[in-house]
């Protein structure tokens, strides 16, 4: 196998491995909201200090940088009454991910990602 096709290969695996990473970091976010745990994903989910990063939540708004993470702490407080715990009596918030795509871009550098979003609160 000559240079070119194994420098082509690790591009793939990469491109895979970093699609495996997003989907990961995803269903992390997804055990976390269900267990009311908004500031974990604030603190460690988000990468609020990377330039151009942000969070669309539809109808609340897009947010980015600090004014993500303040999104996400007062996610306890509108929802949760802002008990420590992130939940409220009776509360049980399931989210099941589907239909993800998600694209890396050409220089590996990138990647974005959208999912449908089925719940019950």
């Amino acid at each position: 196998m000559d240079d070119t096709r194994i420098a082509e290969l690790e591009r793939r695996l990469a491109r895979q491995e970093d699609r495996q990473a997003i989907e990961n970091l995803m269903g992390r976010y997804q055990y976390l909201m269900t267990g009311g745990q908004n500031d974990v994903i604030a603190r460690e989910l988000y990468a609020w200090d990377a330039p151009g990063n942000h969070c669309e939540y539809g109808p609340l708004g897009v947010y980015e940088g600090q004014n993500a993470v303040d999104f996400f702490l007062q996610v306890n407080e509108n929802f949760c009454h802002g008990r420590a715990d992130g939940t409220d009596d009776g509360t049980l918030e399931i989210h099941q991910l589907t239909t993800p795509v998600i694209e890396i871009a050409g220089d590996g550098q990138t990647g974005k990602g959208i999912w449908s979003l089925h719940g019950t609160y």
